[in-house]
């Protein structure tokens, strides 16, 4: 299964007072409550248009059924309105062959984004683990299983890494399922914005497996944030676990060459060559060969191509 490269982040709103979920004036109420489940950005598919609407009308009835009256201090307001969307989020993963149950998914996970909320790692972790259990590929077709795997690797990377514990501990649990989901997982963790996440993650988790899988991220990623955590942990490792050692060694390597501009240029060679032809000789890819320093008797050649007077091959 394909996972999504590059998962939709932006900074999250700001949401309206979310006192307001508790107004007597029902439309007001409506608006605050579809800001939760508003897209940032547009979705690469087509919505259904009543989603959001339905959607954040199931909050307000559950938000309601739960605290009739509204908490007196903001914290039991946000964590009345977490309860909410996790009794919503539950609701969504007992009924897998609901029509549009993708795109109910992907909104009510849009919340977790816009709240930042740590609270409900866990119920993205479960439905982390259901989508890797399959229980809704006898219902959906590939695009709309790549609807939730967008849903899921945005709200991964929303959620503040210091509130991922519940993420990193199922990594490392008995049960196989839980680990597979959370290694699957993993791999939303693939851009710059999920670095915090993976430093976090290396410090941790214990096993060496883990933490391989961890610094190979971090290899492909390549961004300097990592450096410190990296250059922390290989003093921490290097007496007790060699091959760990030597992998941070060589993700440190990659990291600073890359970010200091030390990119590896791919050469070009012609199938067919003109005898002397001084615009067949191999050059980089992306490179300006009017603006070339050194001499272009100095580069490489391609095979074949006769250079001495005497007409000898090279």
């Amino acid at each position: 299964m394909n996972q999504p490269n590059h998962p939709i982040y932006q900074e999250p709103v700001i949401t309206p007072d979310l006192s307001v979920l508790w107004s007597e004036d029902q439309e007001a109420a409506m608006h605050c409550a579809q800001a939760l489940f508003t897209p940032c950005v547009l979705p690469h598919y087509t919505p259904h248009p009543d989603i959001v609407e339905q959607t954040a009308h199931n909050f307000i009835a559950s938000l309601i059924q739960i605290n009739p009256e509204m908490p007196e201090s903001s914290e039991s307001i946000r964590e009345a309105i977490v309860i909410a969307i996790r009794t919503l989020l539950h609701d969504l993963r007992r009924y897998p062959s609901e029509p549009f149950v993708e795109e109910y998914i992907d909104t009510a996970l849009w919340s977790v984004f816009h709240l930042e909320a740590g609270e409900l790692t866990e119920s993205v972790c479960d439905i982390l683990t259901d989508f890797c259990s399959g229980i809704w590929t006898l219902h959906l077709t590939k695009p709309q299983l790549y609807i939730i795997e967008k849903a899921l690797a945005r709200s991964l990377v929303a959620i503040p890494c210091e509130q991922m514990d519940i993420y990193w501990l199922r990594m490392q649990s008995g049960e196989e399922h839980q680990r597979k989901a959370m290694s699957f997982g993993l791999g939303y963790l693939s851009t710059a914005h999920a670095v915090p996440h993976l430093n976090y993650g290396l410090k941790f988790l214990k096993e060496h497996a883990l933490r391989r899988e961890i610094l190979i991220r971090m290899e492909e990623i390549a961004d300097p944030r990592c450096l410190p955590t990296l250059f922390k942990m290989r003093q921490e490792i290097s007496q007790t676990d060699w091959t760990l050692t030597r992998l941070i060694l060589r993700v440190i390597r990659v990291v600073e060459m890359v970010n200091r501009g030390g990119y590896q240029q791919t050469l070009l060679r012609p199938s067919t060559t003109k005898r002397n032809a001084d615009e067949y000789l191999l050059h980089p890819a992306n490179g300006n060969r009017s603006n070339m320093e050194s001499d272009i008797s100095t580069l490489l050649r391609p095979r074949g191509v006769f250079d001495k007077k005497d007409g000898s091959s090279d």
